[in-house]
């Protein structure tokens, strides 16, 4: 096997059990610490305040920080300069999910009536899901200090672990009780996906520009 080939393994056996279980964590760690942010307003339960979006927003800001660290922690011993990446994980999977919600949920709304409510829906989820997580990649590539313009490749893979380990989380946790075993699931379909490309997307084109530029100097 090359020494690229050797590379690649030890990143993914790094990467995957790392972030899957950085992302689990968060997860479990949001509904607790949205229901606390809820009660902290101390306001009575109804239709329209019951404590969704403390959730919602619990669940972005607790699962990007902890994605965020997750990947960090791998990256770091290989990049240097590295210490953005967690923030700009938070900042792009904020802004990301918001933004791209509130497109899709308007252009999926206006382009079709209220009687494909299920499809709404769904374009409205995998928009959102695939909005937040490529923006998440182009944040964290920017963190980087690389081109905006050739983040696409690390951005695609972002926003399909995002969308594909998130469907599978709705499947698995269609009840209460499996809610823990659908984040499981999403934490370890991402931490899958991503890793596989994480060395020759992040780490490998990092090195050889390094390589390059003392080269040159």
């Amino acid at each position: 096997m090359s020494e690229i080939g050797k590379t690649h393994i030890k990143t993914f056996l790094l990467w995957f059990p790392v972030v899957s279980i950085s992302i689990y964590i968060g997860a479990l760690l949001s509904s607790p610490v949205g229901e606390f942010v809820y009660a902290l307003r101390d306001v009575a339960p109804s239709a329209s305040d019951d404590g969704s979006f403390e959730a919602i927003l619990s669940e972005i800001l607790l699962v990007g920080l902890f994605a965020g660290f997750g990947q960090w922690v791998v990256i770091n011993s290989k990049i240097r300069n590295s210490q953005l990446w967690v923030p700009a994980t938070i900042i792009g999977f904020l802004i990301g999910s918001f933004t791209s919600f509130f497109l899709f949920a308007f252009v999926s709304s206006a382009l079709l009536s209220d009687k494909f409510y299920r499809v709404n829906e769904w374009i409205t989820l995998i928009g959102t899901l695939m909005g937040a997580g490529s923006l998440t990649g182009m944040f964290q590539w920017a963190s980087l200090k690389k081109n905006l313009r050739s983040s696409f490749n690390w951005s695609l893979v972002t926003g399909l672990s995002l969308t594909i380990g998130f469907i599978a989380n709705i499947y698995v946790a269609r009840y209460p009780t499996e809610n823990q075993m659908g984040w499981l699931v999403f934490s370890i379909i991402f931490g899958l996906i991503s890793g596989i490309f994480a060395e020759p997307l992040i780490i490998r084109p990092n090195i050889e520009s390094v390589q390059q530029q003392r080269f040159a100097s």
